[in-house]
């Protein structure tokens, strides 16, 4: 239920960002404004579709289909977002840039209604009942103390957060891209479309990598991918290469690719852990931990950019990478059942 509440609540903030697009296009501090507070808005709404998506895929799904099954999602995710943007280039490139922009938003407005009554509709059949939640200080000291209680909670808490650079590197090249080709018409269909592809092409890949080499071998692909293309964007904004779209896309493409990857073992290696009953609760503080650190990373980022310019982030990224990268080779593998949950197993040496 909390799934598609959460989706509900995006395409609701969509909805709000959309209309006001429209209704007042030369208004920019509004819309500026309306933009940020959907950003906050859905960031929230988006830690909690994971908490919740992280309890369903422990209790509802068995083990050793998590990662499949989060993949074939991104996949089939990434195929419908491709077509769509690739629709709406064709239907809007003559019309002004941010005529087809406001569309997309209407497009992802549609989907998430969708999305949101059928995980709804999933959650009423199955007679899923709403428990009563833990209020944030009730959870951060319980997270605290499983932190204390549990080695693997803490190695991968620091994991989590030593893959942030790869993360939050898909998130600084669209707004880089953005604001490069932004007033051409179709821009941002392209980002999507590119980003998409790589959903599908990051399922394929993913799949067989972990198939043969485990969450470690996933992550040290992915986190070798955040490199190349933080490599190629120092290369880019040192050379002044910044007006070819072709370049970015192959940047954008390998930058999913990477963040594909953690994502898809942050949520499963957590899984693989963690009890069935402490699940929701250490996910929450998981979330925030992770949450709080990536918005200092970012706001960081950020200050480094208005003041040095563009160079200087990317660089800080590519040496985050590189931490990653090694990080990656330390990640230990999750515990084959059956397991003593309860009793918190340290975490295997690699």
């Amino acid at each position: 239920m909390v799934v598609g509440l959460t989706a509900m609540t995006t395409a609701a903030l969509l909805l709000v960002l959309a209309t006001v697009s429209t209704l007042l296009p030369d208004r920019a501090p509004a819309v500026n404004l309306t933009f940020v507070a959907v950003a906050v808005g859905a960031g929230l709404a988006s830690g909690a579709g994971t908490i919740a998506w992280t309890d369903v895929l422990a209790r509802g799904i068995a083990r050793p289909k998590h990662s499949t099954l989060i993949l074939s999602q991104a996949a089939i995710g990434g195929a419908l977002a491709s077509a769509v943007a690739v629709v709406s280039a064709w239907v809007f490139s003559s019309r002004t840039p941010i005529v087809g922009h406001i569309a997309l938003a209407w497009f992802a407005v549609g989907f998430l209604v969708v999305s949101g009554a059928c995980a709804m509709l999933v959650a009423l059949g199955r007679g899923t009942a709403t428990a009563g939640h833990p209020s944030l200080a009730a959870t951060v000291r319980a997270g605290v103390a499983a932190t204390r209680r549990y080695p693997w909670l803490r190695g991968y808490l620091v994991h989590q957060v030593m893959f942030l650079s790869v993360s939050l590197a898909t998130t600084f090249y669209s707004i880089r891209v953005a604001a490069l080709h932004g007033s051409v018409a179709g821009s941002l269909a392209v980002i999507i479309a590119v980003t998409s592809t790589a959903l599908v092409a990051g399922a394929l890949l993913w799949k067989g990598v972990l198939t043969r080499h485990g969450y470690r071998g996933m992550l040290v692909g992915g986190t070798l991918c955040g490199v190349a293309a933080a490599g190629g964007a120092v290369l880019v904004e040192g050379l002044s290469l910044v007006g070819s779209p072709v370049v970015h896309a192959v940047l954008m493409l390998l930058a999913t690719l990477a963040a594909d990857a953690v994502s898809v073992s942050k949520s499963a290696y957590l899984v693989a852990y963690a009890s069935p009953d402490e699940l929701p609760q250490l996910s929450a503080f998981s979330q925030l931990t992770i949450g709080l650190s990536s918005a200092v990373l970012a706001a960081a980022l950020a200050g480094v950019a208005q003041v040095h310019g563009t160079v200087w982030p990317v660089g800080i990224l590519l040496v985050l990478n590189v931490v990653a990268v090694v990080g990656a080779t330390r990640v230990p593998r999750p515990p084959s059942p059956p397991v003593d949950r309860h009793a918190g197993p340290a975490a295997p040496r690699p």
